[in-house]
């Protein structure tokens, strides 16, 4: 990845995002990079695909995870809430 050494030039920082499929996740993970891209001049890459965005390229890639999300089913909850507890001084 001699293309990504170049552009790190002398940062000695990185930070590391993992999301998990959920495309809201994914717009929020967008969203904070972009706003280190823009605001500190981070570098951002996507590994997997050897890609460098810039700031406006990720604004428009978490409209679209939005717009993505906004569509799908709403998640489930793994586990059901709790049922609420009887106060203690109810004694009835």
């Amino acid at each position: 990845m001699p293309r990504l050494k170049e552009e790190i030039g002398s940062r000695d920082c990185a930070i590391n995002y993992r999301w998990g499929g959920d495309m809201a996740e994914c717009a929020c993970v967008l969203i904070v990079s972009a706003a280190l891209a823009k605001s500190f001049g981070a570098v951002v890459h996507y590994e997997d695909d050897d890609l460098l965005y810039s700031a406006e390229q990720l604004v428009e890639e978490a409209k679209a995870g939005l717009q993505s999300a906004d569509s799908a089913p709403p998640p489930r909850l793994r586990t059901p809430p709790p049922a609420p507890k009887k106060p203690w001084w109810k004694l009835w």
